[in-house]
């Protein structure tokens, strides 16, 4: 969530942004049918020239070019690529995001970002902390990226999700596989 001239951007996981503005309470939502790459919003950040910058499941959306005064005339968005100039506000850490759907059946999204190109493994443990799972185990680009955990071959539960990266960094998550 970002507040911008008079305008509150709220970023969902499922229904895009919300675009709401603080004097008049006007509300309007900006999805996929609108040039955005995802309806699931992870980040959002604004730039130096004023553009939103929108992280999502799926990759990078901007809004604006640049923002004209009082977030009015959004111009469409567009993709870009992280070696856009203002793009290069990278991730400072490894993060491993909140999956989604939680709890799920059988298939979840586990989305993380990297602050640096390296080695990533991301295990997926039981509740006795066997590796019943493992989602990756190779280099990774700096930035967003997501893996699919498909438990269909396990019972319900509480999972723990670990992703190591080559820094040393290391973090965990727990899902909830409902069947």
């Amino acid at each position: 969530m970002i507040l911008h001239d008079d305008y509150l951007w709220i970023g969902t996981c499922g229904d895009g942004i919300s675009k709401v503005n603080t004097v008049t309470g006007e509300q309007t939502s900006i999805k996929t049918t609108n040039g955005l790459s995802s309806n699931c919003v992870l980040s959002l950040s604004v730039g130096p020239s004023g553009r939103i910058f929108v992280g999502t499941s799926n990759g990078y959306s901007v809004i604006g070019e640049p923002m004209q005064p009082g977030g009015q005339a959004m111009t469409p968005l567009r993709p870009v690529s992280l070696e856009d100039d203002e793009m290069s506000m990278l991730p400072a850490t490894v993060e491993l995001l909140p999956n989604y759907p939680n709890p799920f059946n059988p298939t979840t999204t586990v989305p993380f970002t990297l602050h640096e190109t390296g080695h990533v493994r991301i295990t997926v443990y039981n509740a006795v902390g066997q590796d019943v799972q493992i989602l990756a185990n190779q280099v990774v680009t700096a930035g967003q990226h997501q893996v699919t955990f498909n438990a269909s071959g396990l019972s319900s539960g509480m999972y723990i999700v670990q992703i190591v990266h080559e820094s040393g960094q290391m973090h965990t998550r727990p899902v909830m596989l409902v069947k």
